[in-house]
């Protein structure tokens, strides 16, 4: 398991076992997440309490709500269990903002 920990998130709250780690093409080596841009960043997190179908949905919209990000840039994998979100790094800010989105469903929250 790694951790990803990017220069603008040293010392804030780490999201949860991420992997990161791009192939040549552009993928993710370890969770297969498509990325068109191989330069692009993405930080990918897992969360605790998905079990249905219904779930990644209702993750999706609190996580691009948090980061007032379209939907598009929010990938949810239910059999992972584990949210990519493509973009640039997060700051401490919006990692909290996630956190505080999930936390508010009474149903969801981050690995740690």
């Amino acid at each position: 398991m790694k951790f990803l920990l990017l220069p603008a998130l040293a010392g804030a709250l780490v999201l949860g076992a991420c992997s990161t780690e791009a192939t040549a093409d552009g993928g993710d080596k370890d969770n297969n997440v498509e990325n068109s841009d191989p330069n692009a960043q993405q930080v990918s997190f897992q969360v605790n309490g998905m079990n249905c179908e219904a779930c990644p949905p209702s993750v999706k919209t609190a996580v691009a709500g948090a980061l007032g990000v379209d939907a598009s840039k929010v990938k949810v994998d239910l059999e992972s269990k584990t949210c990519t979100v493509e973009g640039a790094a997060l700051t401490p800010e919006q990692e909290e903002a996630i956190a505080t989105a999930l936390a508010a469903t009474n149903k969801f929250s981050i690995a740690k």
